[in-house]
């Protein structure tokens, strides 16, 4: 009977108390559970762990994370996932087959863990790239906008300079041309008296250019500060309205519509006046001949105090309004282009009201016709027990 078989001889009685628990959680006698064992190996059905194992998973291990800081930042951050994912999938189920079908014992971690350890170094690196790029760039921006800066002053800093060196020798200019065309020392004859009297006309007009472009330029040093004058706006606008060339035998209507009783304005006067008669050279410029001003005044609904001028001029396009508020901007379109002068009088408006704490606005439509409005805030508004 025991012929050829390996025989075990033990005691398996409840009482004995010799019960293994398998992990199947099935109690098994000592004797039995070697009975098995001998059994698995003399059929061959064991686990098994060839000495190269270690070795393999080691130079796995060792592949994917090399793999892992190479391809991080080479390829899209959705590629690396889906490969990443790709390869732990192939390593969990990979090492499930090999267990089922052959007994083979690989473990999938340790090549895993080394996959996830390289991504997180190789995170930490690109992360730590990235900061350190950024700050190159910020510096370089900042570095970029002093210069910038600086070249805005030194530009600023020279229109100033240059327009005062050019006012001197064009007041001798004013002064010569205007005794000439008044021939206060003596008789010309009427072509001198007319070449007298267009060089004086073009001096002032160069004058008025050069010293819009002075006061642009202090404003932008900041060494311009308004006066706190009590303004009557009616009477400016009046002066305003008599200065301009449509009030004086041109076919062009300005008319004016003033709140009634209107509170006078604490601003600086000689601003206001400058603002009022650039909006109004303006409004004259780009209308047509029988066109029609008409010069607004009043209290919002808010408090602010707000002058507005109306032409029914060519108008404006919306994509050109930014263009028009910028220092020397001229307006792409061709009817608008080619007026007259050199794109300085809205940026001066809006630089003058803005130092007052206001805004200046347009509301244009191409061939309807342009508006244009200054807000200065409420509290430049005198009240009535102010008012002198």
């Amino acid at each position: 009977v025991f012929r050829d078989r390996i025989v075990l001889i033990g005691v398996g009685a409840p009482g004995v108390g010799d019960a293994t628990v398998t992990p199947l959680h099935h109690a098994e006698s000592a004797v039995g559970v070697q009975a098995q064992l001998i059994d698995s190996m003399m059929e061959g059905d064991v686990l098994w762990r060839p000495a190269l194992a270690k070795a393999a998973e080691v130079l796995l291990a060792v592949s994917l994370a090399a793999a892992a800081l190479l391809l991080l930042g080479r390829v899209s951050d959705h590629a690396y996932g889906i490969l990443f994912g790709t390869i732990a999938l192939a390593a969990i189920l990979g090492s499930l087959v090999a267990f089922q079908t052959v007994g083979l014992l690989l473990d999938w971690t340790f090549p895993l863990a080394a996959l996830v350890v390289a991504t997180l170094v190789a995170l930490v690196f690109r992360i730590g790239d990235e900061v350190q790029a950024r700050r190159r760039r910020e510096q370089q921006l900042a570095v970029a906008l002093l210069k910038a800066e600086a070249a805005d002053r030194t530009k600023t800093e020279f229109l100033a300079n240059a327009n005062h060196e050019l006012r001197t020798p064009l007041t001798a200019i004013l002064g010569f041309s205007e005794i000439m065309a008044n021939q206060l020392l003596g008789p010309l004859s009427g072509r001198y008296a007319d070449y007298a009297r267009g060089i004086h006309k073009t001096a002032e007009h160069l004058h008025a250019i050069i010293s819009d472009i002075l006061d642009l330029a202090v404003i932008d040093l900041g060494g311009k500060e308004p006066a706190e004058d009590r303004v009557d706006v009616v009477v400016l606008i009046a002066e305003c309205t008599r200065m301009t060339p449509a009030s004086r035998g041109s076919e062009i209507r300005i008319t004016t519509e003033l709140a009634t009783p209107l509170p006078r304005l604490r601003a600086d006067a000689r601003m206001v006046k400058q603002m009022l008669i650039n909006l109004l050279s303006n409004a004259i410029k780009y209308s047509p001949p029988a066109g029609e001003i008409v010069v607004r005044a009043g209290i919002c609904d808010g408090g602010s105090f707000v002058i507005a001028v109306r032409d029914t001029g060519v108008g404006i396009a919306a994509a050109d309004i930014p263009y028009a508020m910028e220092p020397f901007g001229r307006l792409r379109s061709s009817a608008l282009a080619q007026a007259p002068g050199i794109g300085i009088g809205l940026p001066l408006t809006k630089s003058m009201v803005e130092l007052h704490g206001g805004r200046l606005t347009l509301k244009s439509a191409v061939g309807v016709g342009t508006e244009a409005l200054l807000w200065f805030p409420p509290n430049r508004v005198v009240a009535a027990k102010e008012t002198p």
